[in-house]
């Protein structure tokens, strides 16, 4: 069970951040496809899955946010990408804070992938 939803778990986090990329991608050559329905669901419905399987993760290793630090600092990670993301992804903000939000939040999935691989809150040691 455990090795199936970490399995799960990876693949629902690749397949945010290349969303993500390919989101901001589109933004950035202000392609119509961002207003597409499917589009604007779908990045929801994989990151809660994303999210639900990191908890089942959690509940099954008996890692708790605020106990154990490398849970803890990735818990951290993953809400300051999800800011950083809703600013790079957002028109209404200015050009050059969406292109550094943008690199700031690929910079944190650097950190938190570290961190999964670790189990270390400072991976790069």
């Amino acid at each position: 069970m455990y090795t199936a939803l970490k399995h799960l778990h990876i693949l629902f986090a690749v397949v945010s951040v290349a969303g993500f990329v390919a989101r901001g991608v589109l933004a950035i050559v202000g392609s119509a496809l961002l207003q597409r329905p499917w589009l604007l669901r779908l990045p929801h419905i994989n990151d809660t899955l994303l999210f639900s399987a990191g908890v089942a993760l959690a509940f099954l290793t008996h890692q708790v946010p605020f106990v154990d630090a490398w849970i803890t600092a990735k818990l951290a990670a993953v809400v300051l990408y999800i800011v950083l993301g809703f600013v790079a992804l957002r028109a209404t903000f200015p050009a050059r804070l969406r292109l550094a939000c943008g690199i700031g939040a690929l910079a944190t999935v650097g950190y938190v992938v570290g961190v999964a691989l670790t189990k270390n809150p400072l991976p790069f040691q």
